[in-house]
């Protein structure tokens, strides 16, 4: 009889604790867990298209998240995110950038007319399929949804220096709308912080003589010369005033 009053004992005893598993455990459970990814717990809603930006400073999103992108975005450390204004997102290029003007932008360093179509997109595929080499951030101007900086920084394999890497940056552009925004600035930095975390032992560039004080602000010193022989008439070129940047 010991026995059989022990056994119903235990059962009981299981019984209630299944039953408080049942009524207080779950709803504790489902209370805790966050909703929609959030560690808060709390709902909040992302209006479609909308870029937000986390703790960290870069952005996010799914509107950005469904673009096709040069590079994996958290390749731009999120200190280069914090520094622009509300108005402007910093990102890597995207295959369809040419539509925000992005070769618009690009006319004021050099003859940039538009691509035949497809050619925008054949030139985006090739560099894309080098993940480690090229490296175009844009700075979008939100309202407009308009490419109003760009720059790039592609990274040379060597021999030397025990196959150490170099940093060339290239095609820094900003528009006119956004003179006096430090952007030239802001682009040159990222860029700057691209290739260390890549790995390069130096960064090099090349610039008019007029833009030589702007870049010595940026930490860049005169080293030699720059020699080119050009394969077939280029057409006319403007080089940007310092004023652009």
């Amino acid at each position: 009889m010991n026995t059989a009053r022990g056994t119903c004992t235990i059962a009981l005893a299981l019984f209630t604790l299944f039953l408080t598993v049942i009524l207080v455990g779950i709803p504790t459970i489902i209370l805790a867990v966050p909703v929609l990814g959030n560690s808060s717990g709390r709902l909040e809603f992302t209006p479609p298209g909308s870029v937000n930006r986390s703790c960290s400073g870069a952005p996010q999103g799914p509107r950005l998240a469904k673009m096709q992108l040069l590079f994996e975005p958290t390749t731009i450390p999120s200190h280069c995110h914090a520094q622009l204004e509300s108005d402007l997102l910093l990102r890597p290029l995207a295959a369809d950038d040419d539509a925000r003007g992005h070769l618009e932008l690009l006319s004021v360093l050099t003859v940039a007319p538009n691509l035949a179509d497809g050619k925008y997109r054949e030139t985006f595929d090739l560099l894309r399929a080098c993940p480690t080499t090229y490296f175009t951030i844009v700075i979008v101007q939100k309202s407009t949804d308009k490419v109003v900086a760009c720059g790039t920084i592609f990274v040379e394999r060597k021999f030397v220096r025990s196959a150490g890497l170099v940093g060339h940056i290239e095609d820094i552009a900003v528009s006119k709308t956004m003179q006096g925004r430090k952007l030239g600035l802001k682009i040159i930095n990222t860029l700057e912080e691209i290739g260390r975390g890549q790995g390069c032992y130096k960064i090099i560039l090349d610039c008019s003589k007029d833009n030589i004080p702007f870049y010595e602000k940026c930490g860049f010193k005169h080293k030699e010369f720059q020699m080119v022989r050009y394969m077939a008439d280029p057409g006319p070129s403007r080089s940007p005033t310092s004023s652009r940047l």
